[in-house]
């Protein structure tokens, strides 16, 4: 809510600025449906410079006449809005002075800009000559003196004008007749203070939005102007520089990383990349890019990390991956399942094991993409070789070029002095496995696509070209052909990657299935934990057949596990099923999304309610409970993909 300040010159004006605001807020609230969320406080006061402005904390103030100019040199980081002076305002004011002016002399008209036209139209409207004297903004209070003796040297007697010069044409003797503020003029001025504190609302808002983002960022961020003075630096920034960045606030970036190799770079007109430099505090990787606004350059951007905390990321990165080795450890034996999806999806896979083309594995989290993947490669004739897999979200944008395609020795600071291997190297004779290949940079999709129609690579920092053999499979729970038509995926990569697909059905699609891997996973445990056999008796068994499983398999295993650990006596009862399993996921029937990855998500998502709709009879708190979403979701999706009910439900 924004704060608005009325400095008034008359106390009878405040009951019209209140009414006027009422109405205004009315006025908003039956054309626009919006209320006016503005807190006004009015206080009467002609010198400006007597308004303790921190006091009220205005956001925005509403003066008129020479304390709006007063307020503005004063303060001008507030915006000052001017309650104008009307032409109705100034045929009001004559209209007073007529009764006094008999003998019809001529009416100077004191105010501030062009007020000819108002004095003009006035003075065909009152029937009377009334002369504009204009008084500059660049004027202060002893000119005032100085215009009221030149009007009374010139012959006149009646003056119209705002208070200050109302009391010093009192001091001479001449007949005034002091403007007052109509309803338009306050109308306009809330109009436009209105407008102002939304636009500042906005400006706010963006600001935090902007703060967080920079504070937030692990970088170091500097922005600078186009003299290189600092503008914001952020956190991170302090940290790694060992500075305290409120101190820097429009100081020369210069003073802040004090090396001559940095100078140069701010003085040449061209953006840098990964540039080395030396601070106090130690090396760091530096960018500078120039900031436009249009074809003109207002200033520079700095980002930088510290070389050490990179190192610390490679490292770490590195180790997380190759401790899991490069050797796939299941095979179709292990996959666990006798109902018909699951035997037609493993028989199409050990199919596809015997071609070398890509493959893309899809279906929802927990089905065992990986499972297969490995299964995949185990089946074919590339079982000796190695088999990296590679979780595409799980690495920094920064590092991915080089763990994909490794390094030449010395390619940056840091790097090894022997360079690095990359995973499709690692993977050379063998398969690659690229696990969320949706989340692959959309700038090094090009060189993917590039390293799968050349079958060769190249180094980070090298001119060699490596050739190499390797099968891809990558694995998605997400619609690509989507990301294509949003323009987040490259289409060319796609169908590279799309050669042979390969749908896993999920959990809830399987049926039988679910009590072959319930009672292998309570066995398993039970072994594990040194417990005896623990039974899970038919009617509990129900229980695990009509819940939904969308967390799949890995969901049914980690309930299995905490089954096992809680049961004392050895069978699992439906209390104890009961109080794990959430019971709004418990359906009736089976209601899943097609495995056909080409088509459009949301006509997918829209055959499914109805689909949903109609085994429930048309009744919305059942369909809910078949997809699996509550009544809320349902009542929004109805209303996006315009379904009509044939009934209205409870």
């Amino acid at each position: 809510m924004a704060k608005i300040l009325f400095v008034l010159p008359l106390k009878e004006l405040k009951n019209l600025v209140s009414k006027t605001i009422e109405e205004y807020n009315n006025y908003c609230i039956s054309s626009f449906n919006e209320k006016v969320d503005l807190e006004i406080e009015t206080v009467v006061q002609i010198f400006g410079e007597k308004i303790d402005v921190q006091q009220y904390n205005a956001d925005i103030i509403v003066a008129r006449g020479y304390t709006a100019v007063t307020l503005k040199k004063l303060h001008p980081d507030i915006p000052i809005v001017e309650i104008p002076i009307t032409t109705m305002d100034v045929v009001s004011s004559a209209k007073k002075l007529q009764k006094k002016n008999i003998n019809n002399e001529q009416i100077a008209l004191i105010g501030f800009g062009d007020i000819s036209l108002q004095a003009n139209v006035a003075s065909q409207i009152c029937n009377m000559t009334i002369t504009p004297c204009n008084y500059c903004y660049q004027n202060n209070i002893l000119d005032i003196h100085k215009l009221i003796d030149e009007i009374s040297t010139n012959g006149f007697k009646y003056i119209i004008g705002g208070m200050r010069m109302i009391e010093e044409a009192n001091k001479k003797n001449l007949v005034s007749s002091f403007i007052e503020c109509g309803r338009e003029s306050i109308w306009l001025a809330i109009r436009e203070a209105h407008h102002i504190a939304g636009i500042r609302r906005k400006e706010r808002e963006r600001a935090a939005h902007f703060e967080t983002i920079l504070n937030y960022s692990h970088e170091g961020i500097i922005s600078a102007d186009v003299n290189n003075k600092i503008i914001h630096i952020n956190s991170s920034a302090g940290k790694i520089l060992n500075i305290d960045t409120s101190t820097f606030i429009g100081t020369d970036l210069e003073k802040v990383i004090p090396d001559s190799k940095f100078s140069n770079i701010l003085t040449d007109e061209n953006d840098y990349s990964d540039e080395l430099l030396t601070t106090k505090s130690g090396r760091i990787i530096l960018n500078k890019a120039a900031i436009s606004l249009g074809d003109e350059k207002i200033g520079n951007v700095i980002t930088f990390q510290n070389i050490n905390n990179i190192q610390n990321t490679e490292f770490k990165i590195r180790n997380k991956l190759y401790h899991k080795g490069l050797v796939a450890k299941y095979s179709f034996k292990q996959i666990i399942g006798e109902s018909l999806s699951i035997k037609e999806t493993m028989e199409k896979a050990k199919i596809f094991a015997k071609v070398p083309s890509n493959i893309l594995i899809f279906g929802a989290t927990g089905t065992g993409k990986e499972l297969f993947a490995q299964s995949i490669h185990n089946y074919s004739n590339r079982r000796n070789g190695p088999f990296v897999a590679v979780n595409c979200a799980a690495i920094p944008e920064n590092l991915i070029e080089s763990e994909f395609f490794g390094y030449a020795p010395g390619a940056f600071t840091g790097a090894s002095k022997d360079g690095k291997m990359g995973f499709f190297e690692l993977a050379h004779e063998g398969t690659i496995f690229l696990d969320e290949i949706s989340e692959i940079p959309f700038n090094l999709q090009g060189k993917l696509l590039r390293v799968i129609q050349e079958s060769e690579v190249m180094r980070v920092g090298h001119d060699k070209i490596i050739p190499i053999n390797i099968r891809i499979i990558c694995a998605t729970n997400k619609y690509l052909k989507i990301l294509v038509k949003e323009g987040k995926f490259r289409e060319d990569l796609y169908y590279r990657l799309c050669v042979l697909q390969l749908p896993l059905p999920p959990l809830r699609d399987r049926g039988q299935d679910v009590l072959l891997l319930a009672n292998h996973f309570i066995n398993t445990y039970c072994s594990n934990f040194k417990k005896s056999n623990i039974i899970l008796p038919s009617e509990e068994q129900q229980l695990f057949l009509s819940y939904s499983w969308d967390g799949n398999i890995r969901e049914l295993r980690n309930i299995c596990e905490q089954l096992v650990v809680l049961n004392q006596t050895g069978v699992i009862s439906a209390q104890e099923v009961s109080s794990i399993l959430s019971t709004d996921k418990i359906k009736e029937s089976t209601i899943s999304l097609p495995n056909d990855s080409s088509l459009d998500k949301k006509t997918l998502e829209k055959d499914l309610i109805i689909k949903a709709l109609r085994e429930s009879n048309y009744k919305k708190a059942k369909a809910a409970s078949l997809l699996g979403i509550n009544r809320t979701t349902l009542w929004k999706k109805l209303k996006e993909y315009n379904i009509e009910c044939k009934t209205t439900i409870l």
